[in-house]
């Protein structure tokens, strides 16, 4: 801590400028770790900031699954291709084996629970057309 701390009433401020002085040590030309920087600062908010902040994290994990979304739907066009090359049952278990193999460790809980809805969606379908009736696609 520096000298100075001691002198400050409110060491709440210095404490965030620390804590976010190195979020800014970048190169020209590189991205700010937004995600990060806000995770940095949240201990040191109120009540009223952490809310906003932790609105704008929700946007981070909202933007994260997106992502995520948009990998099970290439990973399933790339398995439906290969379903039809191999006609076999087994693509699909590896496929999904390979996909949890790329998913960070704090995300697959979320990858599980979407492969989950994405198995149900598929099974939904498959059954609509075996009764004559095509789902739209939304």
């Amino acid at each position: 801590m520096f000298d100075w701390d001691n002198r400050m009433k409110n060491t709440r401020n210095v404490q965030i400028l620390k804590t976010v002085i190195p979020f800014f040590d970048v190169s020209v030309g590189e991205s700010i770790d937004l995600e990060g920087l806000f995770q940095a600062i949240r201990p040191f908010t109120g009540k009223r900031e952490r809310q906003m902040v932790d609105r704008l994290l929700q946007f981070f994990q909202m933007r994260h699954m997106m992502e995520m979304v948009q990998l099970v739907q290439s990973m399933q066009q790339m398995q439906q291709a290969a379903k039809q090359q191999t006609e076999g049952n087994d693509s699909q278990e590896s496929m999904m084996d390979l996909l949890m193999a790329m998913v960070p460790p704090e995300q697959k809980e979320n990858m599980e629970m979407m492969t989950a809805m994405m198995s149900a969606m598929s099974a939904g379908e498959s059954s609509g057309k075996e009764d004559g009736y095509e789902s739209e696609n939304i």
